[in-house]
Parts: C-alpha cells; sequence; structure tokens
C-alpha cells in the first residue's frame, strides 16, 4: 500500500501544483467498514469549496489514469481546518503569525494519569534548537 500512496501523492501534487493548490496529506483509512483515500490540501489563503471540487475532479481522472487501486474506495478531498496539524518545520514556519491550536500530552507520576493539555494563540516565532 506503500508504493500506491507515494504515486497516489506524486499524481495529487502536480494536480494541485496546476491549481495552485498544496498537499498536505494523503493517507488510505478504513473507517466503519469503509476504504477511503483522504487528500488533504490547502491554499494560500484558505481551501474554498469550488477549489476542493476542481481538485477532486482533478485527482479522480489521475486515479482513473494510474488505475493503481483494485479495492472499492471514497475519494474525500478536504482542508486541513482551523485545527490543522503541523508535521514539518516548513508546516511551523508557514503558520508563524497565524493563530494554532497545540495538543501536549503531559507526563505525571505514576499515581496521576497523563493529561493533555490544550494551547491555543498566534505562533510567534519557532526554533528548533533542542
Amino acid at each position: 500500500m506503500n508504493y500506491i500512496i507515494t504515486k497516489v501523492k506524486e499524481m495529487a501534487i502536480d494536480k494541485a501544483n496546476a491549481l495552485d493548490l498544496e498537499i498536505v496529506d494523503v493517507e488510505w483509512v478504513n473507517e466503519y467498514g469503509t476504504n477511503i483515500l483522504r487528500i488533504i490540501a490547502d491554499s494560500k489563503e484558505m481551501l474554498n469549496i469550488d477549489q476542493a471540487t476542481a481538485l477532486n475532479e482533478a485527482i479522480s481522472l489521475g486515479l482513473d489514469e494510474l488505475d493503481l487501486i483494485e479495492d472499492e474506495y471514497m475519494l474525500e478531498v478536504s482542508s486541513p481546518g482551523i485545527e490543522r496539524e503541523l508535521k514539518t518545520e516548513e508546516d511551523i514556519n508557514n503558520n508563524i503569525n497565524n493563530y494554532v491550536h497545540l495538543d501536549f500530552l503531559t507526563h505525571y507520576p505514576i499515581t496521576q494519569k497523563n493529561k493533555v493539555l490544550e494551547l491555543e494563540g498566534y505562533l510567534r516565532s519557532f526554533s528548533n534548537n533542542v
């Protein structure tokens, strides 16, 4: 499946570039017995419904040409939304001065449970000095 996702992602990036869009992620998931090819895309402003529709149509045609997936599946093209997961340094740097939502898993002593700490606010800077 990794080979298929890699090929689909390459094709999706080409289709997105032609529409001046960005592919954030490509996922193959099974939810409630349904296979879903999930394409997460974004634009400089924020992905709108017309852009998502155009990208969906372009990717659908590209998938027909590739003909790599034998199983039945649903194609889902969507935006990452307000709580976009920042996976790379580039994602983080691209969101400087944007409003972000952060989840941290905190580790307490064994007598207490782990907790998720949520923070929201404007990301003003980033440094990868670990």
